[in-house]
């Protein structure tokens, strides 16, 4: 499969300086809502997972019984699978969706769109939005979600960031209307050193989608990969905004260069050292980091490592990074092991006081059980992060350096 060949980093235990904090716990009623075994001729099992609430209502604990709540996924196995989650016919396309109405994980209440345009297509390849590409953020302006749509090449990596549009009609989203933009110029870039992909994490930090401090911005997170030296393959997270008055417009577009916004792309900035290929940062509500930025990612793209780091504003400064949770279907990335990676939150769908997260599972070779290939929902508790005398303390010393 290719997210497998895609994320072929070694994970790497934490060391000195990343202790574990015991904040998160499984979160089983929303796992079971992915669990596909016993199913025929539809969605069985994917990575990726992002969301984004229909009505924009972003914010901590948005979503209610009447909610719509958008997900995209990436690899996605279709077919039929048996009670043992065992995969009988099966075959593979690059991306899907669902829709889920309500604030919990009911079964009833949720359905999967796949095949190109939502037609319900299960052949291999017939992708949702008509190529292939991986799907990153996804968010909800006015009346349409947007999710960053990533190509790649040879070797795994993005060759470029697209924009597809996704009209909401009638409280859902009219897949077969998508649009699609290509290679975006300022969510892309390639030279020597590092390659920069933005759109792995979107904060709508506006008044309309109810942030608790709106600035009126859209913060788009991405990652800048060290292509050369001795830390060629590290990720680590940066940031762009753009005002939400002038988005899908990404002319305005400027990226954090450790002390203001710069045009250029080159000048992105480290935030965290050693994230994933996805990530998300999160507003906090409540409880004594009330006001702050919650980051959360899996280190080193592939490992067992669920981690978080605290930030005073969007693009930080943030905290020493600290394990949270550490996955126990992780085995290794040798041939035929489990592995886990992409760590994320999705805030609107989150209660008061717990922040779900999810990170994926899948195994080196391909999966063949359902049980491989899909995702890990935890909550994890904001209130139980530290102090906030101890993360400002940490914060200065956790800055990366501008190198590679």
């Amino acid at each position: 499969m290719a997210t497998v060949l895609a994320l072929l980093v070694a994970a790497v235990s934490p060391g000195a300086g990343t202790p574990t904090d015991a904040a998160a716990s499984p979160a089983d009623d929303w796992t079971h809502l992915f669990d596909r075994a016993g199913r025929s001729d539809t969605w069985l099992g994917a990575d990726g997972i992002y969301s984004t609430p229909l009505n924009e209502a972003q914010s901590f604990g948005g979503a209610d019984a009447a909610s719509r709540t958008f997900f995209v996924f990436s690899d996605t196995i279709l077919g039929s699978a048996e009670p043992s989650g065992a995969l009988g016919n099966s075959a593979y396309q690059n991306h899907s969706s669902a829709v889920l109405t309500g604030d919990t994980p009911d079964p009833d209440r949720i359905g999967f769109r796949y095949g190109h345009k939502a037609s319900g297509s299960t052949a291999q390849g017939d992708n949702l939005f008509g190529y292939t590409a991986w799907m990153q953020g996804a968010l909800t302006v006015d009346d349409n979600v947007y999710v960053f749509g990533i190509p790649f090449d040879g070797d795994w990596k993005p060759r470029q960031v697209d924009l597809i549009t996704v009209p909401v009609r009638g409280g859902a989203p009219d897949y077969a209307a998508f649009t699609r933009k290509a290679a975006l110029p300022q969510m892309y870039h390639r030279n020597a050193d590092h390659l920069y992909d933005y759109g792995i994490g979107v904060l709508n930090n506006s008044a309309e989608a109810g942030a608790p401090n709106p600035d009126g911005y859209l913060y788009l997170y991405g990652y800048r990969d060290a292509l050369t030296g001795g830390q060629a393959n590290r990720k680590d997270l940066i940031v762009s905004r753009v005002p939400r008055a002038e988005f899908p417009d990404l002319g305005g577009l400027r990226y954090w260069d450790g002390s203001g916004w710069s045009g250029a792309v080159e000048d992105s900035a480290p935030l965290v050292r050693d994230v994933s290929t996805e990530a998300s940062v999160t507003p906090v509500t409540s409880g004594p980091h009330r006001g702050r930025y919650l980051a959360v990612y899996t280190r080193n793209v592939q490992s067992p490592d669920m981690m978080y780091a605290l930030g005073d504003s969007p693009a930080g400064p943030f905290s020493e990074p600290v394990r949270f949770y550490t996955a126990p279907e992780f085995e290794g990335t040798g041939p035929g092991q489990r592995y886990t990676y992409n760590a994320k939150a999705h805030p609107s769908l989150s209660e008061p006081g717990e922040l779900l997260v999810t990170y994926n599972v899948n195994r080196m070779g391909g999966a063949g059980n359902t049980n491989d290939y899909r995702p890990r929902f935890l909550r994890l508790d904001p209130d139980s992060l530290g102090s906030p005398a101890d993360t400002a303390r940490n914060a200065t010393a956790a800055m990366p350096s501008a190198g590679g």
